[in-house]
Parts: C-alpha cells; sequence; structure tokens
C-alpha cells in the first residue's frame, strides 16, 4: 500500500515533472556558463520540447499503470487493478492531446475554434475527470455503500466525529477535479492568457491541497478495510507488564550493550555479569512461582476450611432438627414409670 500511496502523491505533482524540461533547457542553454552563445538544446524548442514536457508529465501516472498491471499478474484479479489501470491510462490520453492542442495553438491563432485537438482534449478531459472523481469516491473513499444506514451518501463505518466533514470531502473534490474548465476560457480570451502560468501554478496548488484532503479519507478507508478483513484492530489492549519479561528484555538489552564494547579483555567480566543477570531473572521467576504456589494453597485451605465449617453447621442443624423432634414427640405424650412395666398412654 506504501508504493501505491506514494505514485499517488507523485500524481498530484505532475507540474514539477512538467517544468523539469525547462529547468534542464535553463541551466543547460541560458545561464551560458563557459562563453555566450545562441544554441539551444534538442528538446528546448519546437515539437521536441512539447515532446520531453509530455514524457515527463507522464511518468507519474505510468509508474501508477505499471503497477496495477503487476498487481494484476500477481492476483489475476481483474477488478479493481485493471479497472484502476484504466484510470491512470486516461491520463496519459489527457496529456497526449492537450500537448498537441497546445503545440497546435500557433496554427491556429486567428480561429482557435477550428482547432480539433482543442476538442479531443477537452473531451478526454472530461472523461478522465469523471472516471478520477468515482473513482475517489467510490473506491478510495469508500462512500456512497448501499449499507451506509444513517450515514447517508457514505459508508457504514466512520472514524470522525462529524459528517460534516465528509460532505465537505465531497464537494471539494468536486470542485477540483473540474477546475481545470477554467482554461477553456482562457483559450479562447487572449488577454487572459498573459496570465496562464500564473493561473496554471494556482492549479498546481488546488491539486496538492485536493491531494491533501484525499490522504485523510484515502487512509481511514485503508485502514477499516484491513480491519474488516481482520488484517488490523481498531483499538490497541493495554496490557500489564510482566516483571519477568521485563527483566528478560532487560538482560537482552545489556547483552547488546555488553557485546558493543569490543574488549577482548573483559570477556570473563561480561560472562560473569550475564551469568549474575540471567541468575536474578531465574530467581524472579522462581520467586513468582512460589507466591502463585502460596496463593493456591491458601486459597485450597480456605476452601476446606470453609467445607469443614459448612459440614458442621449442617450437623448442627441435623441433631437440633432431631432434639426438637423428640421434644414435640415427648410432649404429646404421657409416660407412666412403673419398676415392672413401662408403657405409654395417650393424653
Amino acid at each position: 500500500f506504501a508504493g501505491f500511496w506514494l505514485g499517488d502523491q507523485l500524481i498530484s505533482l505532475d507540474l514539477i515533472f512538467f517544468d523539469l524540461q525547462y529547468f534542464i533547457c535553463f541551466y543547460a542553454y541560458d545561464i551560458q556558463w563557459i562563453q555566450p552563445t545562441t544554441k539551444h538544446g534538442v528538446f528546448c524548442t519546437g515539437w521536441s520540447q512539447f515532446f520531453l514536457q509530455t514524457v515527463f508529465i507522464l511518468l507519474p501516472s505510468w509508474f501508477r499503470f505499471a503497477q496495477c498491471i503487476r498487481r494484476y499478474r500477481d492476483t489475476k484479479a481483474k477488478f479493481p487493478h485493471l479497472a484502476n489501470a484504466g484510470k491512470y491510462a486516461s491520463g496519459f490520453l489527457v496529456a497526449i492531446t492537450n500537448t498537441i492542442r497546445r503545440a497546435t495553438i500557433p496554427a491556429y491563432q486567428h480561429q482557435p475554434a477550428l482547432n480539433p485537438f482543442l476538442y479531443l482534449w477537452f473531451l478526454s478531459s472530461l472523461i478522465g475527470s469523471i472516471y478520477k472523481l468515482v473513482w475517489d469516491l467510490k473506491m478510495d473513499y469508500g462512500f456512497f455503500h448501499k449499507n451506509a444506514g444513517e450515514n447517508k451518501y457514505l459508508r457504514e463505518q466512520i472514524i470522525y466525529s462529524s459528517k460534516i466533514y465528509y460532505y465537505a470531502a465531497i464537494i471539494e473534490n468536486i470542485l477540483f477535479r473540474f477546475i481545470w474548465i477554467i482554461n477553456i476560457f482562457i483559450y479562447f480570451d487572449t488577454p487572459a492568457a498573459e496570465y496562464a502560468d500564473i493561473i496554471g501554478f494556482a492549479f498546481g496548488i488546488i491539486e496538492v491541497i485536493r491531494r491533501f484532503i484525499w490522504n485523510y479519507f484515502r487512509l481511514e478507508n485503508e485502514h477499516l478495510n484491513n480491519c474488516g478483513e481482520f488484517r488490523a484492530v481498531r483499538d490497541i489492549p493495554i496490557q500489564k507488564t510482566v516483571t519477568v519479561a521485563s527483566g528478560y528484555s532487560a538482560l537482552l538489552e545489556s547483552i547488546g550493550s555488553l557485546s558493543n564494547l569490543g574488549d577482548e579483555h573483559n570477556t570473563r567480566r561480561r560472562q560473569s555479569m550475564i551469568r549474575r543477570q540471567t541468575i536474578t531473572a531465574m530467581e524472579r521467576a522462581r520467586e513468582l512461582t512460589v507466591l502463585n504456589k502460596v496463593f493456591d494453597d491458601d486459597t485450597i485451605v480456605s476452601v476446606s476450611s470453609t467445607t469443614a465449617t459448612n459440614s458442621n453447621q449442617a450437623k448442627n442443624m441435623s441433631n437440633n432438627r432431631e432434639s426438637s423432634s423428640s421434644t414435640i414427640s415427648s410432649s404429646n405424650s404421657l409416660v407412666v414409670v412403673n419398676p415392672f412395666n413401662t408403657r405409654t398412654l395417650p393424653t
């Protein structure tokens, strides 16, 4: 996931790759390091200039496209890997048609509406923007899930405290994905063309902001998917520190620090210290074992005494019950004592 995530960050920095051509030509030829010259490099003028710009701007999309194809080769799953590769392939078409449109501007300077590459660029940009927008909201964000429940238009589980963040992210993504439409008005407005570089720089900043917001919801959705597939947990339990384990970890740390001393003359000293600390750890473990045994013995004794007490109480209760029954029977009869005969007469 980290490699895919990094590739997406590079796509939002395509303006930097686009300016690499100007950077190379400026420092290679315009600076005139040795002596003044009017020569320009092969890729600094004409169609070769547009070609090099196109190659540089296609590099981030190519990286992600190759990653998706590799994932398809490893998993043999057409969806989502081939579908995701198609999204980046649409970026190829946008970059190529935009390059041809810019290169043919002088030829259609007086009639810009007749430039056929303008409409090809517009159509490819529209298809690519819709493709990427749907992928952002549905696949990357996980929104518009059928089991969203009370989280309308979102997903079943959300982490952030307010739903407003999610709805604002949807609106922001839609606006920033289609902000390139301003280029059409610049194309037909000659005075505005003077500010094309400034507007292009503003578009680059807007794309960075869009990607910055995208990161939060993309990572949230990835984490929830990992939890759903038992590859991660949302809550991390805090466990109590065990004395023996802490002593053993301290022993390992001391062994590591001692092994880094590199002093051959202190071998016996190191061995004695290791042996002493090992004995200490064993004594701690033995003490815990004894304490557990004592605790178990006390528990058994207490249970035995409780059982004996209960049995004595049961015997006393039975004796009391027998004595009370004999008393009751004697109270209901009259005994006449005769030295020669004894019989009981009813009262």
